[in-house]
């Protein structure tokens, strides 16, 4: 499989997942990434193993292309400034109590199941946007594949299930909507918030921007003091 195939393969399965998912009405399970990473899976599946690992060393380029597109997300930020640095302090405020949480409860529940400390330290950036994830993971020389594997996880259910949840809470105002699937889903969420508005995306930019910058700078810190 060339390079050429193992992009145009995912670029055609991403585009196969967005035509189901709109023709669905644009259902929040319907995601096209998850439909795309079925139809590869199948792809890969019939093909076999050479060229399962030929797709996979080609994709490197898809990684780099994911950071230029997290940088593109300021966009709807840049349009929405004034109202957004209006509630700046409340959205730290919100942003640093969900971190609290989302963090303890992730290294809570790896130490009830034996988890050892480097899974346990990758896994706690799961609601770190992968560009940073990996920055991180790298520069505390902890495994890079397992804090992707949290992030797209918790990236993935997330987006499936946060609007669900939200609609059963009857919470419904853009900002909130967006700050929630910004700090629950990171780009996964940001994605699906410019699909309801630009004020949706900004909201959720800023929610996954606050969120990476306090595990940025908290996480390594606070994983000395950890009993791991």
């Amino acid at each position: 499989m060339s390079a050429l195939t193992a992009l145009g393969l995912s670029v055609l399965t991403y585009l196969a997942g967005l035509w189901i998912q709109r023709r669905t009405g644009n259902k929040p399970y319907m995601h096209p990434v998850v439909l795309a990473m079925l139809l590869v899976v199948l792809a890969l599946a019939w093909l076999g193993e050479p060229y399962t690992e030929d797709y996979l060393r080609h994709n490197a380029i898809m990684l780099d292309l994911l950071m230029v597109a997290v940088v593109a997300f300021a966009v709807p930020l840049v349009d929405n400034l004034r109202l957004v640095l209006r509630d700046l302090a409340r959205l730290t405020a919100v942003v640093l109590l969900a971190a609290v949480f989302i963090a303890g409860s992730t290294v809570a529940l790896c130490l009830a199941a034996c988890i050892d400390r480097e899974a346990i330290a990758a896994f706690s950036f799961r609601s770190v946007t992968n560009p940073i994830a990996i920055a991180i993971a790298e520069q505390n020389r902890v495994s890079v594949d397992i804090a992707m594997f949290g992030v797209f996880v918790t990236g993935l259910v997330g987006v499936l299930t946060a609007e669900p949840l939200l609609r059963a809470v009857r919470i419904t105002d853009p900002r909130h909507v967006g700050l929630v699937l910004g700090i629950t889903s990171h780009a996964f969420g940001i994605a699906r918030a410019l699909e309801f508005s630009s004020l949706a995306a900004a909201y959720a930019t800023m929610g996954m921007i606050l969120t990476g910058l306090l595990y940025a700078f908290a996480v390594p810190w606070l994983l000395r003091f950890l009993p791991l």
